[in-house]
């Protein structure tokens, strides 16, 4: 697992960061897949931890921990399920009132 987060999730990170503040929005689909794949690693994590072989002894210590997995992937698929999450359609529109 420690091998997709090197070789796959990290040079995500870079290229997310310059793509978000650039605002462009062809970062929009890969920012769900990623949100997506976080959610489901918490997701077995989760299962794990209540119902598995080792569960939490303290399930609101858990629960605070890694809330922040569950909670910044759902954030991220909330605002990128627009149709252009950074504006581009005003952006577009502002420039050539034409492009309705």
């Amino acid at each position: 697992m420690q091998v997709i987060n090197v070789f796959g999730f990290v040079p995500f990170y870079l290229i997310a960061i310059a793509a978000i503040a650039a605002g462009w929005d062809w970062i929009q689909v890969p920012v769900i897949v990623y949100s997506s794949c976080v959610l489901y690693s918490v997701a077995l994590i989760v299962v794990e931890e209540v119902m598995g072989v080792h569960r939490s002894k303290d399930l609101l210590l858990f629960a605070a921990v890694y809330g922040s997995y569950a909670v910044v992937p759902l954030g991220l698929i909330y605002r990128f399920s627009a149709h252009h999450p950074f504006g581009g359609y005003y952006r577009a529109r502002k420039s050539n009132p034409k492009n309705d």
